[in-house]
């Protein structure tokens, strides 16, 4: 990924990232720009932020942009809470939009390689990834959430990167922020710590 330097003097635009990789545009004019065309298509994108905060919202929006471009799409929706309405409201066409609501992160794992392996997906997104819990952890009912999730995904995010890099889908992470409580530095800290960077 590189910097382009040479905007014009005054234009008051920020500079633009260019990567070598093919994208998949979001739909959202200010998130292409500055991610240098969208979502990398053969890696995955981590969107985080407070609760509330517009993050599922406009991953439904850049799904619906998809979808206007022949493009196909699938939600795992970890949360078991998709937004109907938000996706009506987005656009979305849901006859041609694959909705899987796993029960584990096992299971979520599973269920994304398939997907990828098939290689008709586009747009694959997650939400979210505070919600992958293994099946062990939530019949043992853990308490520690982060670090369970932070387990699972050492253990499942290797194997799913090296396919999605083999493949032709952009793969979203939605994610929330939390306190920080452990360490000085950044406030907060999204779930899962430095797994979701790989």
């Amino acid at each position: 990924m590189r910097i382009l330097d040479d905007l014009p003097k005054g234009s008051g635009l920020p500079p633009i990232f260019f990567t070598k990789k093919p994208m998949l545009s979001t739909g959202l004019l200010s998130f292409d720009y500055v991610s240098g065309g969208g979502y990398p298509i053969g890696d995955i994108t981590e969107i985080y932020g407070e609760s509330g905060s517009g993050k599922t919202a406009s991953v439904l929006r850049s799904i619906a942009h998809a979808q206007e471009e022949g493009k196909y799409c699938a939600f795992i929706d970890m949360e078991h809470s998709f937004p109907a309405s938000l996706a009506e409201s987005s656009s979305i066409d849901s006859s041609r939009l694959f909705v899987l609501s796993p029960s584990c992160g096992e299971d979520a794992f599973s269920m994304m390689s398939e997907l990828v392996r098939t290689d008709a997906i586009d747009l694959l997104a997650l939400d979210s990834v505070t919600a992958l819990i293994s099946k062990d952890d939530l019949e043992r009912r853990v308490s520690e959430q982060e670090d369970t999730v932070s387990s699972l995904l050492k253990r499942q995010l290797p194997e799913f990167l090296t396919l999605v890099k083999a493949s032709n889908t952009a793969v979203v992470f939605i994610n929330q922020v939390r306190s920080n409580m452990k360490r000085l530095g950044l406030p907060t800290k999204s779930t899962g710590g430095r797994m979701v960077k790989h």
